[in-house]
């Protein structure tokens, strides 16, 4: 029996997420037509919106405990205006990340920088940033600036340990693999999760546990991206397959091959060789493009593929993303029960499910 798509999975918070995007959509940049149309272009091809429905779902779920926050059985502006926050944080994210990645394609859209050029999009990513700021001064609550604000931080010290490590097998190592993913990835979700705790003042053991829940949730997320970059297709993803790879960065599958004892320690010495001869051909600093090389990355990316699979590197993968799961529906034990809490619990499944 097929998995619901995110689509129905959402239902309960479908008014709530269309008015996360009119909220968007009116912080349009009218003073300057280069740039609203950039911002607008980024919006039209955001994704699932996965953020602000944790955000909303959160808040729904919170509505029996916290009557303060609500409208007419409704969520608050507030509400709306914090999952409107996460997203427009996301999407900023997103943008720069193109530029430094040289990224044409996401999710099978061409990227703001493709469509406008490297500086619109780091320009759209700016006025993104700049208000969310300004949504979080209006949301009025100093404590959830102050979440977001460490946020930033972690998504530039993320990036930074990334770009560090790029093309350099022998720093990719568990400890900077989970400091990078929670800088780039589960931060954001941690800090959503916390702030919707914050904004319906909830006690802090519930503050915490909702922060928990974000986090790894995050953590299971970026497992298993990592993943669908090797067992997926270019045309499933929406972008090159094994881009990860090619572009110096080694993820989970690859650290678990490296140790994995399914392996002979000639296949693992092996398998580093690979990687890094793919890293030396990869790197643009080596300037290697033509046509034999190519040929040359593709053969070791399936030598690489062959001994991930020899490795059972996909399903230790899942085996972890699950351990970040079951601690993640742990955390959800202080929500009352409810539907939104329902969700919320669906939306592990899926993440484990998902094929992009």
């Amino acid at each position: 029996m097929p998995y619901p798509s995110i689509t129905s999975l959402l239902a309960l918070v479908a008014p709530e997420l269309a008015a996360t995007r009119q909220y968007l959509l009116n912080l349009m940049p009218a003073q300057t037509q280069p740039l609203m149309e950039s911002v607008g272009y980024s919006l039209s091809v955001s994704g699932k919106m996965i953020r602000p429905a944790m955000a909303l779902l959160t808040a729904k779920a919170l509505q029996e405990t916290s009557v303060s926050e609500t409208q007419n059985g409704g969520l608050s502006e507030k509400a709306i205006a914090l999952s409107a926050v996460a997203e427009m944080i996301h999407l900023a994210t997103l943008l720069h990340d193109d530029v430094l990645d040289d990224a044409d394609l996401r999710r099978g859209q061409a990227t703001t920088r493709f469509q406008f050029g490297n500086k619109l999009s780091i320009l759209s990513g700016d006025w993104l940033l700049a208000r969310a700021s300004q949504t979080l001064a209006e949301i009025g609550y100093l404590r959830i600036v102050r979440i977001f604000s460490d946020v930033l931080a972690y998504l530039c010290d993320g990036e930074a340990l990334q770009n560090e490590a790029a093309y350099r097998l022998e720093s990719t190592t568990w400890d900077y693999y989970n400091r990078k993913t929670f800088g780039k990835t589960a931060s954001l979700f941690a800090a959503t999760m916390e702030s919707v705790g914050v904004l319906h003042g909830c006690d802090e053991p519930v503050i915490q546990a909702l922060r928990q829940y974000g986090e790894s949730f995050g953590i299971a997320f970026q497992l298993i991206d990592d993943l669908l970059d090797y067992t997926q297709t270019s045309e499933t993803l929406g972008k090159p397959a094994l881009s990860d790879l090619k572009q110096g960065l080694a993820n989970a599958p690859i650290l678990l091959a490296l140790e994995s004892e399914s392996l002979s320690q000639v296949e693992r010495d092996g398998l580093k060789n690979a990687i890094e001869q793919l890293f030396q051909l990869c790197n643009p600093v080596n300037g290697c493009e033509n046509k034999p090389a190519l040929a040359e990355q593709e053969q070791l990316c399936l030598a690489i593929q062959t001994c991930l699979l020899k490795a059972n590197a996909v399903e230790e993968t899942l085996r972890l993303a699950d351990t970040y799961l079951q601690q993640a529906e742990k955390s959800l034990e202080v929500l009352p029960e409810n539907p939104a809490k329902v969700v919320l619990k669906q939306l592990l499944a899926f993440n484990q499910t998902r094929k992009t």
